[in-house]
């Protein structure tokens, strides 16, 4: 039975003079408030993000547009070839 104490009194002791132990321990509370807080963005990056993403969205209605009276030609003429045979 001594000795079983004297295994977890040196395992105990290991545990913390081992600088690797203390490391990975510290990364764990590093991580875990990485993950609580919101990676902060400031205001110009915002300004910047919403002009491109309405850019994009105008771009979009542009092409679907586009899109949609493409389609309705197509349909047209393929109704106007059938009306010819």
């Amino acid at each position: 039975m001594i000795k079983k104490d004297k295994s977890k009194d040196i395992k105990e002791e290991s545990a913390t003079d081992n600088p690797f132990v203390q490391e990975s321990e510290k990364t764990k509370e590093t991580s875990e408030q990485k993950e609580e807080q919101p990676e902060m963005v400031c205001y110009e990056d915002f300004c910047e993000l919403k002009n491109k993403f309405e850019k994009l969205e105008d771009d979009k209605k542009t092409v679907d547009s586009h899109y949609i009276r493409l389609a309705a030609d197509f349909d047209n003429f393929r109704k106007r070839q059938a009306q010819e045979r």
